[in-house]
Parts: C-alpha cells; sequence; structure tokens
C-alpha cells in the first residue's frame, strides 16, 4: 500500500480492503477506522465553512449596499449558479448594482456560458460574459425589472447604467468592494428585456 490509498478520496475503499484482508485482526483496522472518522470530521468542518463563509459574504454584501444608498432590486437574494448574488438600484434609479458577493476565503467562480454567437465560452465571475449569461438566466431579476417601467426603460435607454461588482469582508470583517469593469453595449440590453 501506498500513501495515496490513504487520501480522503480513497480513504473509504482502503478500509473495506484492509477489513477483508485482515478480518481475524479487527484490532489491526482501528488506525484506518480513525482515519475515516477524521476524513468525515474535516469535511463536515469544510462544509460547515463553507456556508459560514457565504452567509459572512451576503451581510457583507448588504451592509456594502445600504452604505452606499442602494435599494433591493429584488427582495430575496438567491446565491447559486444561474442567478446573480445581490441586485440594487439606486434611489434615484439611474444605476443597476449586480454585486458578487463572497465569503473571507471564497474565490471567484468560472461557468461555461453562451457568447453572443451561440457557442459556448469559459467566463470567470466579474466577466462581461458570465454578467451577461446570469442576466438571462435570473428570472428573479428580470421579472423585477419588467415589474418596475422606470427602471426598464432606464435600462433600454441608457439613462440607467448597470454596474458590476465584488463584494467581499476580509476575516476580520473589513468589507472590500471591487468593481469590475464592464461595457454595457456588450450585454444586449435589448435583447435581455425581450425588445427586438
Amino acid at each position: 500500500m501506498d500513501s495515496k490509498q490513504f487520501t480522503a478520496a480513497n480513504l473509504r475503499t482502503t478500509r473495506d480492503d484492509l477489513t477483508e484482508r485482515f478480518v481475524d485482526y479487527p484490532e489491526l483496522l482501528d488506525p484506518a477506522d480513525e482515519l475515516v472518522r477524521a476524513a468525515d470530521a474535516r469535511r463536515e468542518a469544510l462544509k460547515a465553512q463553507t456556508s459560514i463563509g457565504e452567509m459572512f459574504g451576503e451581510e457583507a454584501g448588504i451592509i456594502a449596499a445600504e452604505r452606499d444608498g442602494l435599494l433591493p432590486a429584488v427582495l430575496e437574494g438567491s446565491p447559486g449558479p444561474g442567478t446573480v448574488d445581490q441586485a440594487f438600484i439606486t434611489p434615484q434609479g439611474d444605476q443597476l448594482v449586480v454585486q458578487e458577493a463572497k465569503g473571507p476565503s471564497a474565490g471567484l467562480g468560472t461557468a461555461r456560458v453562451t457568447g453572443p454567437d451561440g457557442t459556448l465560452i469559459p467566463a470567470q465571475q466579474g466577466s462581461e460574459a458570465y454578467l451577461r449569461q446570469v442576466l438571462r438566466s435570473d428570472t428573479r431579476l428580470l421579472d423585477a425589472i419588467l415589474a418596475d417601467p422606470a427602471l426598464r426603460h432606464g435600462l433600454l435607454d441608457g439613462t440607467t447604467s448597470i454596474r458590476y461588482r465584488l463584494v467581499q469582508p476580509d476575516p476580520s470583517g473589513h468589507i472590500k468592494v471591487t468593481e469590475f469593469i464592464i461595457n454595457s453595449a456588450n450585454l444586449d440590453i435589448q435583447d435581455w428585456l425581450g425588445i427586438q
């Protein structure tokens, strides 16, 4: 046996193999059982860390939006694939602010998105291509915009611009906001809002 057989991915298979080999010597299986328990505990701890980090990031996004005087564009956030993490509007209605809300240790994800020519391309969160795809798949945001005639009209005639930014707290709670550089013309607002 080599060390690769004791990685988290292979540990259970290795333990099962050892059980068959040492059926008459159960005391030899105790270290393997301890490793399995430790791997399970580590997996649960990482899962909890990720969940808490996501909640921390979401709360940081709300705090940053409130600090900047923004109003919710949708009443409830719904982070996950195919949706914006958070969306706000300025009180004047001249900006729609889409936020990627990340926990302290989270990085920007990537996804395969449909490009303007219909081909699938890899895109990182924060890119125009990623934002373009998410705007088209987030029905909550689209419904909120279509229910607000002034916001819809502003997006269509260009008096309302779209900002895209990353909001991320550090482990101490200090919130950093990073603006992504996007060109709204590449988002094809007319197509997004169903105007041909």
